[in-house]
């Protein structure tokens, strides 16, 4: 009869057990509020996102776009409030879709430019002799004749007309 007398009377667990109702609330209420605000912090996060394109892949490749358009937008959306960060992150993700045996200018060395008719960066070839224009392969030699404009200047366009 003592033993169960002792065992009646012993608190030591007690405070394990308060201290597991507590946590159990305090979960179960972060569960709640996270519940009710996620709704409203999607919709802000749209309403905040609403004027810019959010349909990038962020790895743009041809099969999604060969558009200067596209990676202007994802220079102004990395520096909206800086022109030259926003045009090199632009130059840069240019660069790196360029074609298998073409390149872009990578070193920033060299003026590249954009195809005037169909507003397509112009990749070159590693030996020099053609262009890949949205996929298309022309000789410099053919494409001398028509018109191009670089892509700092393009750009720069862009950039105050978004403005």
């Amino acid at each position: 009869m003592k033993v169960l007398r002792y065992f009646k009377d012993d608190e030591s667990g007690a405070v394990t057990v308060d201290w597991v109702v507590i946590t159990s609330a305090i979960v179960g209420t972060s569960l709640a509020v996270i519940v009710f605000i996620s709704g409203g912090v999607s919709q802000a996060s749209n309403s905040i996102l609403g004027g810019f394109n959010r349909d990038w892949s962020f790895s743009f490749g041809p099969a999604i776009t060969n558009s200067v358009v596209a990676y202007f937008d994802f220079g102004i959306v990395a520096h909206p409030n800086n022109q030259r960060e926003a045009w090199l992150d632009a130059r840069l993700e240019v660069d790196a879709d360029a074609p298998n045996g073409y390149e872009y200018d990578p070193a920033f060395i060299t003026t590249r430019y954009v195809d005037d008719s169909t507003g397509n960066p112009i990749y070159v070839s590693d030996d020099g002799s053609t262009y890949s224009i949205g996929g298309e392969i022309i000789s410099v030699a053919d494409y001398e004749a028509s018109g191009s404009t670089s892509f700092k200047s393009t750009f720069d366009q862009y950039w105050t007309d978004s403005q």
